[in-house]
């Protein structure tokens, strides 16, 4: 376990003074203290700080505008030649957190004691432009594990990245790879890049291109030193904090900082007003939209509001020697990063409308890896709005002038006013956008019910699936039937038997006693390939597999049906009527083995084919359909539409590609085996195996796409009003029948509550049932699962969003 010290306080708080206070005094007593800082600016705050408290003290800093380096060399390096030749006596380092990140080594580690001032970015996005050059980069890289729509990337030839990063003979083309060689070659972090993106520019199926590399920081370079100290304002609200506790970090308050705070938490005070001009989100498309149309109306606002009074503000770099703002005589630009500038506090008035947003790449990497929703991605981002403002005089608590602030959205007023007790939020009545489609509603309360619903269940699918054999009814495998009668003396143990299972078949679609294929891999693989070769007459001769191992102790007509399913090997996914071919399908999951053939029927004017997706293990039932769900809504996110072309409701949206899907996430569904296509001059048979991999299940779960809450991935029919109809049709009904019978069976067993009353949402919206007969048997679930009170409160969610 890692600890790390922190101090979570208000801008103002007095942190600097504080940590350069603790710095003298460890000076004095032959101790060495490392401050590390955002902007120079406020390093050289920091020394001034530190002179003034004690002019005797002597404080060495580096900064790489005050170096001329020689060629080669660079403020790090000088910084390592200073910690190399550091000797056994007190001493204060001040250097900028971008080359405190690039350290390579810290030479004695454990005789320093590190402030970092304002934390650390543990979030870097980097997208360049790349052309004949991409090779170079891919030929030091592989990607080992990969989920449905990332892959983390390790170095293989340091050697040739640190020679692009040197660039000693100054070639043209590794001039524009320098950053992302330094970036790759950091082990402080762990990349990542779209398979997708990545792979087609590795195999030019691109002319040129861009690659997105996304990087997260772990914590471990921190380990060694004597005591690290973070002190930042709003800290509990970064990225960093949230991450790095996720990771192991143990975080402690750090007792000698906040006892030298001069103010730690803000007064109430009523003389500040926040002004904001949208009730929806601020972005710099928006921005760009509005000035288009010749709308600079929420700039007009703001500044009639400052009514000729001295204020600061703020836009974003692009736009700051376009805005209205720089017209303004009474009005002061502050700095992009004014992190700690004590120069602007004689400002009471602000206009702050700078778009802080992830580009929304980036947003979903943080999301889907990173595990940060919506909402602490957007309390992060506000950090920057409530740093810049917190430049003007409400630094001091005893200025009682009125305050005016004017920031662009609602959401930043009222984040801005629960840090500033006491502050007044209002809108300036201007005429709003118009709103984009609106967002899906939150599944769970807050990110972490969303974070601990899906560890238990995850965990809860892991442990059924590893215990399969272990829950084996002894006489369960003296009935399994084998399509090789040879094979039940090889698979006559249980274990033997689960690890070589692949699939279930079926003489034919009307059959209803499986026969179990057990093999390796390769040799599945070569069995469909080999069934490839066979020519059948009818369609409805043909002999059909499903991954679903069937319980070979079901009676009543029940042995093919979802409640006989014990457990599922491999995806298999039916593909009819779409623009999906099978070499798109493999851009779009470039790291993942998979087998494509045709149906029976296909042709090539009406395309039909199947998939079948390896896994790296067994499945439950649920894990199986998450996957399945998770390749759908993967496509859907790279532009596919779910379903087929020949879909008359789906005409308005004929401008995209269809996918041609057919859905059926059910494990226990059938899918015909290789054959040749009635035109026989059709067939195909292609395998993508070579330098692939079987989909690793536990990768893919770890990090879920989240298609749960989105209900136009579903494509639900229309939702029936209350008083529309609530009598239900026997077909609904059959529907509603089928859907409890698979909650008894998974959805009300602990750890599966979540999940499986989401499943059971999904079935009844498929079912066209009424808002009122929703709730009415979602209420049912709820008194049958295993926590009531959790599966209350996410009915009555479901239940909001609809009326």
């Amino acid at each position: 376990m890692s600890i790390i010290h922190y101090a979570d306080l208000r801008a103002g708080a007095g942190k600097s003074y504080a940590s350069a206070t603790i710095a003298i005094e460890r000076h004095a007593a032959g101790k060495k203290t490392m401050i590390v800082v955002p902007t120079v600016k406020l390093g050289r705050e920091i020394e001034a700080t530190i002179n003034t408290i004690n002019p005797t003290t002597q404080v060495k800093a580096y900064y790489s505008e005050d170096y001329k380096v020689e060629q080669g060399q660079s403020v790090v390096h000088l910084v390592c030649e200073h910690l190399d030749k550091a000797g056994p006596y007190g001493e204060i380092l001040v250097i900028c957190r971008q080359c405190f990140t690039k350290l390579p080594y810290i030479n004695r580690k454990s005789r320093w004691q590190v402030f970092i001032d304002e934390g650390i970015p543990v979030f870097e996005q980097q997208t360049i432009g790349l052309q004949e050059s991409f090779a170079l980069v891919t030929d030091c890289l592989s990607i080992p594990k990969t989920d449905a729509r990332y892959g983390r990337i390790e170095v293989t030839d340091r050697t040739m990245l640190r020679r692009i990063a040197e660039n000693s003979g100054k070639d043209r083309l590794w001039v524009e790879l320098k950053e992302l060689a330094l970036l790759l070659l950091n082990d402080n972090y762990r990349h990542y890049v779209r398979s997708k993106q990545y792979s087609d520019l590795k195999h030019k199926l691109t002319n040129g291109g861009q690659l997105s590399l996304y990087s997260l920081m772990s914590f471990r370079w921190l380990d060694g030193f004597e005591k690290v100290t973070v002190t930042a304002a709003g800290l509990k609200d970064t990225l960093m904090y949230d991450y790095w506790e996720r990771l192991g970090v143990k975080w402690r308050e750090d007792a000698c900082v906040v006892s030298k705070l001069l103010r730690r938490i803000h007064p109430i005070n009523p003389s500040i007003k926040i002004y904001y001009g949208y009730e929806d989100r601020n972005s710099k498309y928006q921005r760009n939209k509005l000035h288009e149309m010749g709308n600079s109306e929420l700039r007009t606002a703001a500044t009639k509001v400052m009514n000729g009074e001295p204020f600061v503000w703020l836009e974003n770099k692009d736009w700051l020697s376009q805005s209205v703002l720089n017209k303004v005589p009474e009005g002061d630009v502050l700095p992009p990063m004014s992190h700690g500038l004590n120069e602007y506090a004689n400002y009471h008035n602000a206009v702050v409308l700078a778009a802080y947003n992830h580009t929304p790449d980036a947003s979903m990497f943080l999301s889907h890896i990173g595990g940060f929703d919506e909402c602490m991605q957007t309390r992060s981002l506000n950090l920057g709005i409530y740093q810049a403002l917190m430049r003007t005089s409400v630094r001091n608590d005893d200025t009682i002038n009125p305050k005016k602030w004017v920031v662009a959205s609602r959401v930043d007023a009222e984040l801005l006013a629960e840090r500033l007790p006491g502050a007044v939020i209002e809108s300036l009545n201007i005429i709003q956008p118009v709103k984009g489609t609106p967002g899906p509603a939150r599944k769970h309360e807050t990110d972490k019910d969303r974070k601990r619903a899906y560890e238990e269940q995850r965990k809860e699918w892991k442990a059924q699936s590893a215990s399969f054999a272990d829950k084996f009814a002894p006489d369960m495998i003296t009935r399994v039937v084998f399509l090789n009668p040879s094979d039940e003396l090889a698979y006559k143990s249980i274990g033997k038997y689960v690890g070589n299972f692949r699939a279930s078949f079926f003489n034919n679609m009307y059959d209803t006693s499986p026969k179990s294929i057990c093999m390796k891999q390769d040799k599945f693989i070569t069995y469909l390939r080999n069934h490839h070769n066979n020519v059948y007459a009818y369609k409805h001769d043909l002999p059909c597999v499903s991954g679903a191992m069937f319980n070979p102790l079901a009676t009543d007509g029940t042995q093919r049906s979802s409640e006989s399913v014990e457990f599922v090997r491999g995806i298999w996914i039916d593909v009819e009527n779409g623009d999906l071919t099978p070499e798109e399908f493999s851009r779009h999951f470039p790291m993942i083995q998979f087998v494509a053939y045709n149906t029976f029927s296909h042709t090539k004017d009406q395309p039909r084919f199947r998939l079948y997706l390896p896994t790296s293990r067994i499945m439950a039932p649920q894990e199986s359909r998450a996957i399945y769900h998770q390749v759908r809504y993967n496509l859907n996110l790279d532009g596919y539409i779910n379903g087929m072309k020949t879909d008359a409701k789906r005409c308005a949206s004929a401008n995209r590609p269809f996918d041609g899907i057919d859905c059926r996430p059910n494990p226990a569904s059938l899918s015909m085996l290789p054959c040749q296509a009635k035109d026989n001059r059709h067939s195909f048979f292609l395998e993508y195996v070579n330098d692939r991999s079987p989909i690793d299940v536990d990768q893919w779960l770890k990090h879920r796409l989240q298609y749960e809450v989105d209900d136009a991935f579903y494509d639900f029919p229309l939702i029936l009003k209350d008083g529309e109809t609530d009598e239900l049709t026997s077909e609904q009904q059959a529907k509603i029948d089928a859907a409890f019978s698979e909650w008894d069976r998974y959805g009300r067993l602990r750890g599966n509550g979540d999940t499986g009353l989401y499943s059971l949402y999904i079935a009844l919206r498929r079912a066209s049932v009424s808002i009122n007969n929703l709730q009415l048997l979602l209420y049912r679930a709820v008194s049958t699962s295993s926590s009531p009170r959790d599966r209350k409160r996410q009915a009555d969610r479901l239940i909001k969003k609809l009326r």
